[in-house]
């Protein structure tokens, strides 16, 4: 198969746009949940993080996938930005929030699998840096 017409928004890459679209989903329900909680009066650090970061994450993720949806060049350094801020943020809670760390592992693995995909795939080399 010759490696130029690998391009647009298939393969391993829809599975990425659908995660993109999944992830803004829940930071937008966390983000009006934690909202809520601060309409009812719930004024403590752990609503005020979750309320904040929420409202970041799901910022970062949908400017990700407006990018994304334009075939923006932008995109790989915006959607590798976001994700390595999903990872900080994690680490973040769980030095200051959570006692446990079952999920960091599966989450640092599951972001450094994308951020690499996102460096060596031919698909988003062709969709998003040739023209």
């Amino acid at each position: 198969m010759d490696r130029n017409k690998i391009k647009g928004i298939e393969g391993w890459l829809l599975w990425f746009t659908i995660i993109l679209f999944l992830t803004a989903a829940i930071y937008g329900l966390s983000f009006i949940i934690w909202m809520f909680n601060l309409y009812l009066g719930e004024y403590n650090y752990e609503t005020y993080f979750y309320f904040f970061t929420s409202a970041l994450m799901l910022f970062l993720y949908v400017q990700t996938i407006i990018l994304e949806l334009k075939k923006k060049k932008k995109f790989i350094k915006s959607a590798k930005i976001a994700l390595s801020i999903s990872i900080l943020l994690t680490f973040v809670e769980l030095f200051t929030i959570v006692e446990t760390s079952s999920y960091i592992i599966g989450s640092i693995i599951g972001t450094g699998v994308w951020i690499w995909y996102l460096n060596v795939s031919v698909r988003v080399k062709n969709t998003f840096i040739k023209k």
